[in-house]
């Protein structure tokens, strides 16, 4: 494989790793809004209509997003290196 193919690749995996970024993102987004709305209906109920899992889930994408940040950054780093 020659050097143009290898920077080749790892422009793809940046690609697909800036797309996962985004994706993850809008998630993290669409979770912290669901739990908005949740924690708006529960103040006519007695108890939280927020499940524990929504928001473990919302802790899960921050990490998530943590990972894919960490990862496009050492795909970058190899890129500039080649």
């Amino acid at each position: 494989m020659s050097l143009a193919e290898v920077k080749a690749v790892v422009a793809d995996v940046a690609d697909v790793t800036r797309t996962a970024a985004e994706l993850v993102r809008r998630a993290g987004d669409d979770v912290a809004e669901a739990v908005r709305v949740l924690v708006e209906l529960s103040r006519q109920h007695p108890e939280s209509l927020v499940p524990d899992a929504l928001s473990r889930a919302a802790d899960e994408l921050d990490r998530c997003h943590g990972h894919v940040a960490a990862a496009l950054l050492a795909v970058d780093d190899l890129d500039a290196r080649l």
